[in-house]
């Protein structure tokens, strides 16, 4: 089964908190990852070295992985998803553990997981990652100087479908979704509430002296990096049912 090389998924738009989020789990004595593997961008494997969205991760992969071009080709010739997982962690330099698992975290799977992630990737547990659309803002425009209306834009192309009752009816059993500021404001009790949901155990390690390293440098509120007018375009093109109270942080 794929889960018994997958542990989970962790996705969400860039800047929702899914590198901090993965770099926490992978400390778990059963779970470790790399960086992004982008293996379920496509629906077929052979895609991902030919298909133009999936040249990033095809440059990316070897360098953060350990893994030549060749084991690349090798994996992708793989006749499973789950063979292809267990080829990565065995020709990289993860685990040889056979009780670790791997966490994929790429965020662009959040826009492909009703097209086709979710049919291939059977009960494998979907962690999303959400952030409040002025914080996410914050981030995002701050990093790239990009404008409101593509940001927005961007933002609600992941979150909107999220929203719909259909959507939540025919795929809610298959994901889980955790507000970034919670995560960062109650992080032993997020992470608890996603080891729970991968079927893991909180571990001692996990105690507040890590916590404080591990996110001690996390902005909570990156909405202040914007001007009003920034905000106020923000807040016309964007649902008012993805805001949170940040007051109560």
């Amino acid at each position: 089964m794929l889960r018994d090389i997958l542990a989970c998924i962790v996705c969400g738009a860039e800047h929702s908190g899914t590198t901090i989020v993965k770099e926490i789990l992978q400390h778990h004595s059963q779970l470790d990852s790399g960086v992004e593997y982008g293996l379920l961008v496509n629906p077929t494997l052979p895609e991902y070295k030919t298909s133009k969205e999936n040249r990033i991760f095809y440059e990316r992969y070897p360098k953060t992985w350990g893994l030549s071009y060749e084991d690349i080709d090798q994996i992708i010739a793989a006749p499973s998803l789950e063979e292809a997982y267990r080829l990565t962690k065995k020709l990289s330099h993860v685990s040889n553990d056979e009780t670790v698992r791997l966490i994929d975290k790429t965020p662009k799977y959040v826009y492909l997981l009703e097209k086709h992630i979710f049919s291939l990737i059977e009960d494998v547990p979907v962690i999303v990652m959400k952030r409040d659309p002025r914080n996410f803002a914050g981030s995002y425009m701050g990093r790239r100087d990009l404008a409101a209306d593509f940001t927005c834009v961007t933002y609600n192309s992941a979150y909107e479908k999220f929203l719909d009752e259909s959507y939540q009816q025919q795929y809610g059993d298959r994901y889980r979704m955790f507000q970034f500021e919670d995560f960062l404001a109650n992080p032993a009790e997020s992470l608890a509430e996603m080891l729970d949901y991968i079927g893991l155990p909180f571990e001692d390690s996990f105690n507040q002296q890590f916590f404080d390293e591990a996110i001690s440098n996390k902005p909570l509120y990156d909405h202040k990096l914007l001007n009003r007018k920034q905000l106020s375009a923000i807040k016309k093109m964007v649902n008012p049912a993805h805001y949170i109270n940040l007051k109560k942080y």
